[in-house]
């Protein structure tokens, strides 16, 4: 089995998405199943496709007031076991700043019950 290299932390906060691919420049909100500084898995409307890539701002409460930008790539896809209509999108971080990752990091670690 596979050990995580970053503290995933199991928590639900506010995420917004804009697909790279897509010319809607609508911010989509979703909120956020777990979070690590690799990645997070998010909740979403619809679905999206393994290899999409994404820009993502996230809200981290207690540790930073702005809002953090990230891009990503969706890794995993999947319907939720509840409904065929929500979806989960694991999706992992591309070129995330020392400064994003240590904000990350530091809410994980604040955060992780082992």
């Amino acid at each position: 089995m596979e050990k995580r290299q970053n503290n995933r932390i199991r928590k639900s906060l506010i995420v917004q998405y804009l697909e790279t691919s897509n010319l809607n420049t609508i911010w989509q909100k979703s909120f956020i199943k777990d979070i690590s500084a690799g990645g997070i898995k998010i909740i979403t409307k619809k679905y999206l496709g393994i290899g999409d890539m994404l820009h993502l701002k996230v809200k981290i409460p207690s540790i930073c007031q702005d809002w953090i930008r990230i891009t990503g790539r969706v890794v995993q896809s999947s319907p939720t076991p509840e409904s065929q209509y929500i979806f989960l999108a694991g999706i992992k971080f591309l070129n995330l700043t020392p400064k994003n990752k240590e904000t990350i990091e530091k809410y994980a670690n604040t955060n992780y019950i082992s």
